[in-house]
């Protein structure tokens, strides 16, 4: 899906659900699929905003997506800063959503959208990441310490 049908469909379900006054915002986010955020303000108020990343939502079928903008209104309708509770759980099955914490978007996509990776010698796994690691990094696969210099490849530039 595009960007511009990621908005469209995020603010149809939106409204299908009472919640047409929260705006949609797509962002170029890594580490998330989508995020309900609740920010305080100084008087008081407490306007809503969809989060929705672009990067991930792009590579996964429609479905997935639908899946995932419902994931977050229930977070909405359960209280966002009540995270995956019960009636978070509740929230998703009025709705529709599946209601498990997270999704598995596969390595496919983890690896278009991850920029560095991390390749063990021993056994050959790969490691996606998205933040340059520090410190030596274990397989627990092959129960292998990996030191970084020099073992790792970077997927979008030279390291």
């Amino acid at each position: 899906m595009k960007d511009h049908e990621i908005k469209e469909t995020a603010s149809q379900l939106l409204s299908a659900h009472g919640l047409a006054h929260v705006p949609v915002k797509t962002t170029n986010a890594r580490r998330y699929m989508g995020k309900a955020v609740a920010k305080r303000t100084s008087d008081g108020s407490s306007p809503s905003e969809l989060r929705l990343s672009k990067r991930i939502l792009s590579l996964l079928p429609r479905e997935e997506v639908i899946d995932t903008i419902l994931h977050e209104i229930a977070h909405f309708i359960a209280g966002v800063h009540n995270g995956h509770s019960e009636a978070w759980r509740e929230a998703c099955i009025q709705v529709g959503a599946n209601p498990e914490r997270t999704s598995d978007v596969g390595n496919a996509v983890r690896e278009a959208i991850s920029k560095y990776r991390l390749t063990c010698e021993e056994c050959g796994q790969q490691h996606y990441m998205n933040r340059r690691p520090k410190y030596e990094y274990t397989d627990y696969r092959s129960a292998l310490v990996v030191v970084l210099w020099g073992l790792w490849r970077s997927l979008g530039s030279s390291c």
